[in-house]
């Protein structure tokens, strides 16, 4: 059985990396930026075992046969010359690169040592200047991949030294791929793989109707956060994590019903455009009771976009949400 991540899309950032390794015009790293959960780990593990298969195939994408051994170790998370880095902490620290500097000194056994930072965006400042130190003179042979949401998020230092390639959300035809999902999930996943998933939990289906629930009710009244029913959401940085993000399409939603950029001029193209197709009725009962106008909308819009950066860097994610929406 061939151990390959089943990538979907993504064409022409493939064959970017293909003709790069046709062409043996690998760089030092590459930065691999773009949306969480549309593809970009599943692309550089899958651009690892290509550069380290035994039995390479014939392909315009990347070559990897997904039947060797080292193909099969590089699956399984246990390749010697693979070094993948990643941590649950908020930030990545010094004492999380370590690792790099010990796989480097070490003997090379294959043609290449791939070292892959995830969440690459977590590296401090301690941490981002470490690895600096080997991007400046890197040792032959070695690839780093740097993983992250946005490359305004990298190091400028560390930035300069990559190569960039931009992975955009998946389409709705796309996603479809993965199985029979509901439209408004297709739609509200906003092209990611990982949020389509979690959306098709009953639980996450049972929340996102909470977090509307409270959605209108600070459409209402930008007070209401004071209201134990809302503040009873709060209770971690996941769940915070995942209302900010549906508050968001909600406000762009309201965007289009109130004629924002973009929008079409009859209900049913309207109505094609929503993140949150089968909420409509609820969209337009809050527009017509808030009576947000394109100001107010693009306010609260900037207001939640800071929440949900806020939450992604600070060690207490109530107080961030609590100082936010009570200033």
């Amino acid at each position: 059985m061939a151990s390959l991540e089943k990538i979907i899309g993504h064409r022409r950032q493939l064959s970017v990396l293909s003709h790069s390794l046709k062409g043996i015009r690998i760089p030092t790293g590459y930065l691999f930026a773009g949306l969480n959960g549309i593809g970009k780990s599943k692309v550089a593990k899958t651009l690892a075992q290509s550069l380290l298969c035994e039995n390479p195939v014939s392909s315009e994408m990347l070559p990897a046969c997904g039947v060797c051994g080292s193909c099969h170790r590089i699956f399984g998370g246990n390749s010697e010359s693979v070094l993948w880095i990643a941590t649950d902490d908020l930030q990545m620290k010094l004492e999380d690169v370590q690792p790099i500097h010990q796989f480097l000194n070490l003997r090379a056994i294959s043609k290449y040592r791939i070292v892959i930072l995830d969440q690459a965006q977590k590296l401090n400042p301690s941490a981002a200047n470490s690895i600096l130190k080997v991007l400046e003179e890197p040792p032959p042979d070695v690839l780093f991949i740097f993983i992250s949401p946005s490359p305004q998020q990298i190091l400028p230092t560390l930035l300069s030294r990559l190569q960039m390639i931009l992975f955009y959300p998946l389409s709705v035809d796309q996603l479809k791929e993965l199985g029979d999902f509901p439209d408004w999930a297709l739609r509200a996943s906003q092209g990611s793989v990982e949020r389509l998933l979690q959306m098709n939990d009953p639980q996450q289906t049972k929340y996102r109707l909470h977090a509307f629930s409270d959605f209108r009710r600070w459409m209402e009244d930008p007070q209401s956060i004071k209201d134990p029913l809302v503040r009873d959401t709060f209770k971690d940085r996941d769940s915070l994590m995942d209302l900010s993000k549906y508050f968001l399409s909600f406000l762009r939603d309201l965007s289009v019903l109130q004629g924002g950029p973009g929008a079409a001029s009859d209900t049913t193209s309207v109505e094609s455009q929503l993140l949150n197709p089968d909420l409509t009725k609820e969209l337009l009962s809050v527009s017509a009771e808030a009576k947000p106008d394109v100001i107010s909308l693009r306010d609260r819009i900037q207001k939640v976009f800071q929440w949900e950066q806020s939450l992604q860097s600070t060690r207490d994610p109530l107080m961030a949400t609590e100082i936010l929406f009570l200033n």
